[in-house]
């Protein structure tokens, strides 16, 4: 397989050893800006609409609006909804996309950050900017 792919599923492993060491996390997905899964790891119980480009892509629009409230560019996004909850964190040019039940620790996800940054590093190189 070529370098890219090799990253990325070297990704999803450490993701597999890392989903069970969070209470409630279910999914971590890596996407390109479009929504475009890169890498991914999931229990069977995450709901399956969010693993989809259309669901992902929201942050890449979400993060677009927010910048114009001229607070600069903004690292993370939490939505909190009646059975889940979602972390994006923006690792430009990549989104990296936490999927947890609504009973996870948020500030448990959220301090997540710096490890996912690291765990994608050398993948955002694989992952080609418009």
């Amino acid at each position: 397989p070529g370098l890219g792919i090799k990253m990325a599923e070297d990704v999803q492993e450490y993701f597999k050893l890392l989903i069970p060491t969070i209470d409630g996390l279910e999914a971590i997905v890596v996407s390109d800006r479009d929504g475009v899964p890169v890498a991914r790891a999931s229990s069977s119980s995450v709901p399956q609409l969010a693993l989809k480009p259309a669901f992902l892509t929201t942050f890449t629009m979400a993060t677009e609006q927010a910048s114009k409230l001229g607070l600069s560019q903004n690292k993370s996004i939490t939505c909190m909804f009646k059975s889940h909850q979602v972390v994006h964190f923006n690792c430009h040019p990549v989104v990296v996309t936490l999927i947890a039940r609504d009973t996870a620790n948020t500030g448990s996800l959220l301090g997540l950050e710096q490890e996912l940054q690291q765990a994608v590093r050398d993948l955002k190189g694989a992952v080609e900017l418009p």
